[in-house]
């Protein structure tokens, strides 16, 4: 609890303020398309984490891979 509170403190008083002004130093046209394209990424990432707890928990129940793509989430 300690090591969080006073990491916590460190990132407040140290890194937000240099991340804040190094954020508002992006232009808005490339903000727009930093945002979507990191948008899209987050997406993608959670329908690949979605497939593979999906394919995590059929392979627990017993479900053999029936084709290529469930063979390669389970390597």
């Amino acid at each position: 609890m300690i090591f969080w509170g006073v990491l916590g403190l460190i990132f407040i008083r140290i890194v937000y303020p240099k991340l804040s002004h190094l954020i508002e130093g992006i232009p808005n046209k490339k903000g727009v398309l930093i945002s979507w394209i990191l948008c899209l990424f987050l997406i993608f990432d959670s329908g690949l984490s979605c497939i593979a707890v999906s394919r995590w928990s059929q392979r627990n129940q017993g479900t053999p891979a029936t084709n290529e793509l469930r063979r390669k989430i389970d390597q």
